[in-house]
């Protein structure tokens, strides 16, 4: 039986969590609320979600996507949430595509934003033919699966054409976070127990998670950890509200010093990390 009074942490949102350590897959299981449709559409039910999209810049999503596909490339972002990334790439140059299974954030993306192209789906049945897009974006998706996000890859690769590009993100399992599991700093998960109804993600072992892509016939391309202020926020208690209180300013200073966080931390400590493959 998991105990829910230790180790809790909290994301940018300030939403509470239990993490663990779950040696056997070398990963951290993060307990609180389950996030179903139910929960996003009511995380994101009080957003304007018309000003979000359209001021919404997500540079980072851009600049790995100009890097490795051609303007006008037709791409499918899978688990869009509110749809700023799907804008930013259609004002970019690309041929955007989202689907989010929250159908009440679609619903209001659809009247919001109606030439904005996004549709209430699953990841794990889309309703597109094979081969239909060269780039596929998960950004924040797979690590909530709570049995294995493999329907999900399975439906990747088999939207993609051959010599697609799939860039795929989520919380990892940093070499910081395994030397806090490695010194005991995390509650250890039951081995063999089963997640609770309230799991929420998991921070995902990287080299795992390219084995496993691997084995969908994907080619790694490249790596890159990202937004390691908001991993130091997570994992360093103490200093979690300077953390925090820096990961929120806006304006091209604190970009930049956020940037600069990444080159310098991001490898040790960032929250999440990033995976270009290709299809072969």
């Amino acid at each position: 039986m998991l105990r829910m009074s230790q180790s809790h942490s909290s994301n940018a949102t300030g939403r509470k969590d239990v993490t663990y350590y779950d040696a056997q897959e070398k990963r951290l299981v993060y307990v609180g609320q389950p996030a179903s449709s139910e929960f996003w559409d009511k995380k994101w039910k009080a957003l304007d979600i018309r000003s979000q999209v359209l001021s919404a810049k997500n540079r980072l999503v851009v600049s790995i996507t100009r890097r490795f596909l051609l303007a006008g490339s037709k791409i499918l972002e899978g688990g869009c949430g509110i749809g700023d990334k799907v804008y930013s790439l259609i004002a970019a140059g690309f041929d955007a595509v989202g689907v989010d299974f929250a159908k009440e954030v679609v619903a209001k993306i659809n009247d919001a934003l109606p030439e904005l192209p996004a549709f209430a789906q699953d990841v794990t049945r889309l309703e597109f033919e094979n081969a239909s897009f060269d780039g596929y974006w998960s950004i924040g998706v797979i690590e909530h699966f709570k049995h294995g996000y493999d329907l999900a890859a399975s439906e990747m690769a088999r939207v993609l054409k051959p010599g697609g590009v799939l860039f795929v993100s989520f919380p990892w399992f940093s070499p910081l976070r395994a030397l806090k599991a490695a010194l005991g700093f995390y509650p250890t998960f039951p081995k063999d127990s089963k997640l609770p109804n309230n799991f929420y993600q998991f921070a995902l072992n990287a080299r795992r998670v390219e084995r496993h892509f691997a084995q969908k016939n994907f080619l790694l391309l490249h790596r890159r950890a990202y937004d390691a202020v908001l991993g130091l926020a997570s994992e360093l208690g103490p200093l979690k509200p300077l953390f925090l209180w820096i990961y929120k300013q806006q304006g091209f200073v604190w970009r930049a010093l956020r940037k600069i966080m990444d080159i310098i931390f991001g490898a040790l400590c960032g929250h999440s990390i990033i995976l270009v493959l290709r299809k072969r």
